[in-house]
């Protein structure tokens, strides 16, 4: 399946309030209608492309429970001051290979110029199914962020690999070495 898109969602505006988003890159689709049907209709390989979930460049920017799973490149980019996430939910992609985490991809970015972000209750799941994956770090913030940042965690769901710190490359990891 060749469809793409670079950006799932991306907020331009300032003083934007979100509620509710499950912005989900497919890790599998609808096989009935192939032609000739397939048994396991898995996303490997990176099919089915979006770089991003999220990108927010506006000020002012609130996010209430807001989900990110499966893009290929960070989840979610956060570039616009005084953001606000309260409870976020993110699966990484689950068909990548080990390059993909050497990329430095994250789950949750904020851009190295931001000076006012908070975050409360960021969590981010680990099940690299195809291949054993070690994400670095799961969250990545400017220095001076980091308190700001409550509560994040990571949990390993199953699969290969896992998640190795928790945010700024600080923090517990997990997962599951073969």
């Amino acid at each position: 399946n060749q469809t793409s898109a670079k950006v799932m969602v991306q907020v331009d505006e300032d003083n934007v309030v979100g509620d509710n988003l499950w912005l989900w890159r497919a890790d599998h689709y609808d096989s009935l209608n192939s032609t000739p049907p397939i048994d396991d209709a898995r996303t490997i390989d990176e099919e089915l492309r979006c770089d991003h979930g999220l990108v927010v460049n506006g000020d002012n920017v609130i996010m209430y429970g807001l989900a990110v799973e499966h893009h290929l490149k960070d989840q979610v980019v956060w570039n616009g001051e005084n953001g606000q996430v309260l409870f976020f939910q993110c699966e990484v992609p689950y068909d990548v290979a080990p390059a993909w985490a050497e990329k430095g991809y994250v789950a949750y970015r904020v851009a190295d110029d931001v000076r006012n972000h908070s975050a409360l209750g960021l969590g981010v799941y680990s099940y690299f199914r195809d291949h054993e994956v070690w994400l670095p770090t799961a969250i990545v913030v400017p220095e001076a962020l980091e308190g700001s940042i409550e509560q994040p965690f990571v949990v390993f769901l199953s699969g290969h690999g896992g998640i190795n710190t928790t945010i700024n490359h600080h923090g517990p990891g997990v997962g599951f070495k073969r």
